[in-house]
């Protein structure tokens, strides 16, 4: 009976810290504690036991902290696009840069890696689709480059000072 009790215990702990997880996964407490950079390097030091690849992590920001609205998405991106390039590139590395120029936010994540053809994303993955739609929402764009054997490209577009257009 002790056994079973204790397998029960060791489960139920596994579960709570999947959930944990899972919910730093979808907003970190340091976004709101600190803001969006510090976020991106808390993630990015959360992941470096992962061998490969090796990301640096670049950011010229004017400003320290932007709307709560607008730093969720700017990391929901960076963590969609960081995820794909860990997953699918096999690039050795990836460069994730956060820059501003004038009243524009530009992110952009580059690998080295594999590469592949956009238009030929296969039904259930979703990742592409929610960066573009994210940054649709704030007035933004997102282009999505790769070339076969050469890697991949994701720039982000996002309007400073914009309000979030709650339409599809």
């Amino acid at each position: 009976m002790w056994k079973s009790f204790e397998t029960g215990l060791q489960t139920l702990n596994e579960c709570m810290r999947e959930a944990q997880q899972l919910i730093r996964g979808l907003r970190s407490p340091i976004l709101d504690e600190s803001g969006v950079v510090a976020a991106i390097e808390d993630l990015l030091s959360r992941d470096r036991a992962q061998d490969e690849p090796r990301i640096d992590f670049v950011h010229h920001l004017d400003c320290e902290r932007l709307g709560p609205s607008l730093e969720n998405t700017i990391y929901r991106i960076l963590q969609e696009c960081l995820a794909n390039a860990r997953r699918h590139s096999r690039s050795e590395r990836v460069l994730a840069t956060l820059s501003q120029q004038d009243r524009c936010l530009r992110i952009e994540v580059q690998d080295w890696g594999i590469g592949f053809n956009p238009r030929e994303v296969g039904d259930g993955h979703f990742g592409l689709e929610g960066i573009r739609k994210r940054a649709k929402l704030f007035g933004g764009s997102a282009t999505i480059t790769s070339t076969l054997g050469k890697g991949t490209t994701i720039v982000v577009q996002l309007p400073l000072g914009g309000n979030p257009t709650w339409q599809s």
